[in-house]
């Protein structure tokens, strides 16, 4: 992992995607060689983690378009995204939110 002085354009970090990984760590701009898959074949317990995660993953596509606005109002002054949130969610069972409609106003 090298750190960066600032994130670089988002032309760069779609030209160099799948050599090098971009991101925040603890608010620090970071690079890394892209992750690999490894040599050798993974054991059951980490597959079915896997399985998991590309499912829960996939879920916010089928998420109403409310739905997704109320994640995207969530994570502000966090540093996570509204799928971040979305994903965390689903891991601690709470799969759904709650919209409540209050008045213009309150």
């Amino acid at each position: 992992m090298a750190k960066l002085l600032a994130m670089p354009s988002l032309a760069t970090v779609h030209t160099l995607k799948g050599s090098l990984d971009f991101y925040l760590w603890n608010g620090i701009p970071v690079c890394r060689s892209w992750p690999r898959p490894p040599a050798t074949q993974r054991n059951n317990s980490v597959r079915a983690t896997s399985a998991r995660f590309a499912y829960i993953s996939s879920q916010p596509k089928n998420m109403s378009p409310e739905v997704i606005t109320a994640y995207k109002d969530i994570p502000y002054g966090h540093g996570w995204t509204w799928k971040d949130f979305a994903v965390s969610f689903w891991y601690k069972g709470t799969s759904s939110l709650t919209l409540v409609k209050t008045q213009e106003g309150e």
